[in-house]
């Protein structure tokens, strides 16, 4: 079992896509829900982004048009294996 949060900054939901692709698999992208913005109550970022991530990434979203900002990725998950 895998619970999987990822953050980045984009100009499409491809890229996004991409991304998760690489990182987590084919699998995880057709069961993923993608959001633009950070919603921090959502019961996946409320279970595993610490505080200070999620004032990190509030950060990052409030200057999503930096063009360094778009080197911003976060990931964050936790597995069970049996």
């Amino acid at each position: 079992m895998i619970q999987a949060f990822h953050a980045s900054v984009a100009h499409h939901h491809a890229q996004v896509v991409q991304r998760l692709r690489s990182r987590f698999g084919e699998d995880v992208v057709a069961i993923a829900e993608l959001r633009c913005g950070f919603f921090p109550a959502t019961p996946i970022a409320a279970a595993i982004v610490p505080p200070a991530v999620a004032d990190m990434i509030r950060e990052i979203e409030r200057n999503c048009t930096d063009p360094s900002a778009l080197a911003f990725a976060v990931d964050i998950e936790q597995r069970i294996e049996i």
